[in-house]
Parts: structure tokens; C-alpha cells; sequence
């Protein structure tokens, strides 16, 4: 009797790919997500297992749903305004689509004045940017760079 009519009479699967999606799933999640933001210029020292993606086709598009789903990914700070559109471009639309969570230093303005509150260009098209490319995004977590110090008249 060979492993594939032994794996087949016993019903175990005989492949990790005969195993249900949401086990294969939950697999995906305990070696690709972290509990905390992936802050991409540390990427490299999260106990993630990102070449598992290389495994074949199906696993990939699989896992890398998973990937972007479940991960919170962390632009703030050091980075360049383009490291997000670069960040974006690299994984593709078709991974972009996946992202549910980002955090940003987020807006920065051109004018901040009562009465006319202005973001700079490269906001806007951040935004316009994330509308486009992450359909499914539920979360964007932003920080104002600047404090707000608005002057209230006396009423005397």
C-alpha cells in the first residue's frame, strides 16, 4: 500500500493543501501576524515567516491574505513621505487589497488657521492612495504632528 491510498483510506490529509482552508488559515496567522505593528524598518526582527510565501502559488496567495489582513503595519516617524506609495507598489494591488490596519503620521498641513484648514498636496494624495489601493482598510490610525493652539475672544 503506498502514502497516498494509506492517507486516503484513513481520511488524514495527505498534504497540507488537502487540510480545510481555515486551518490552513490559522496556520498562516500563527507564523505570518504579530500581536504588535510591523514597523517596516524593523521588519526584519519580527518572528514572522514571511518566506513561507514562496512555498507555491496557492499557499502564497493564501497566506498573503492573512498577511496583510491580520498585520498592523506602521509608517509613523522616520520614514519618508513615500514610504507607504513605495510600500504599496511593492506588494501590488492585489496584496494592497488585503490591508486592514495603518497607522501614520498623519495629516500635515498647509495651513492650520480657524476657518481654513488646508493638508499639503502629498496628504491628499496619501489618502486618495490608501481609498484606491486598500478597499478593505478598517482602521487608520493617524497622529497630528503639531499642537493646536486655538485663541478664544473675551466675551466682556
Amino acid at each position: 500500500m503506498d502514502k497516498a491510498s494509506a492517507s486516503s483510506e484513513t481520511g488524514v490529509p495527505n498534504n497540507f493543501l488537502s487540510l480545510p482552508r481555515e486551518l490552513r488559515n490559522l496556520i498562516y496567522a500563527y507564523v505570518l501576524v504579530d500581536e504588535e505593528y510591523i514597523d517596516l524598518g524593523t521588519w526584519i526582527h519580527h518572528p514572522l515567516s514571511p518566506q513561507l510565501l514562496r512555498t507555491n502559488k496557492t499557499i502564497h496567495d493564501e497566506a498573503a491574505e492573512v498577511l496583510y489582513a491580520y498585520n498592523r503595519f506602521n509608517f509613523t516617524m522616520s520614514y519618508p513621505d513615500d514610504l507607504l506609495p513605495s510600500f504599496l507598489d511593492q506588494i501590488g494591488p492585489g496584496n494592497s487589497k488585503h490591508i486592514r490596519h495603518i497607522r501614520i503620521d498623519f495629516p500635515k498641513f498647509q495651513y492650520l488657521d480657524p476657518g481654513d484648514v488646508t493638508l499639503t498636496d502629498q496628504s491628499v494624495r496619501i489618502l486618495e492612495r490608501l481609498k484606491d489601493c486598500c478597499g478593505n482598510l478598517r482602521t487608520l490610525t493617524t497622529s497630528c504632528p503639531v499642537q493646536i493652539t486655538w485663541s478664544v475672544g473675551s466675551t466682556t
